[in-house]
């Protein structure tokens, strides 16, 4: 296995999964988003998820730097869930634009979709990613190979 799929595609997607089996548990087990109303736009906060979050970009960070993964390879693996979220974003912003036209409605849809799938999910996992990003002390995750 070469030092990038160990240092980054590997941890990147157990954060994917991790925090996405994580969302999914917290809608099996009845937990309710909180619908917060903010003029005429509305936004649901699922507490539950966001609180667990910071483990699962500390998780990644941590497996990213354990491989000796560079600072930029932690950042990316501890925050890989809202990278795809906000990619798939991207993706779907002009084909909606296409179908439905450029209005304020879709702007300010986008804009909310945007804070509530990216911006804070990333704030928590950067949070728990954090202590990993620094280079680790001379010894520290540096096991001899056998």
């Amino acid at each position: 296995m070469n030092h990038r799929t160990k240092s980054l595609w590997l941890p990147a997607l157990i954060t994917l999964f991790g925090a996405s089996v994580l969302l999914t548990a917290v809608q099996f087990a009845g937990f309710q988003p909180r619908l917060v109303w903010f003029g005429r736009h509305a936004m649901l906060f699922y507490w539950h998820w966001l609180l667990v979050l910071p483990l699962f970009g500390a998780f990644g960070a941590y497996l990213s730097r354990r491989a000796q993964g560079s600072p930029g390879a932690r950042l990316l693996a501890g925050l890989a869930p809202v990278v795809v979220m906000l990619i798939t974003m991207c993706l779907i912003l002009p084909w909606a634009i296409a179908l439905d036209g450029l209005s304020p409605l879709l702007i300010a849809s986008f804009s909310v979709g945007l804070v509530n799938w990216v911006a804070l999910p990333a704030l928590a996992l950067l949070i728990g990613a954090a202590p990993f990003l620094r280079q680790p002390e001379r010894g520290v995750g540096t096991e001899a190979r056998i």
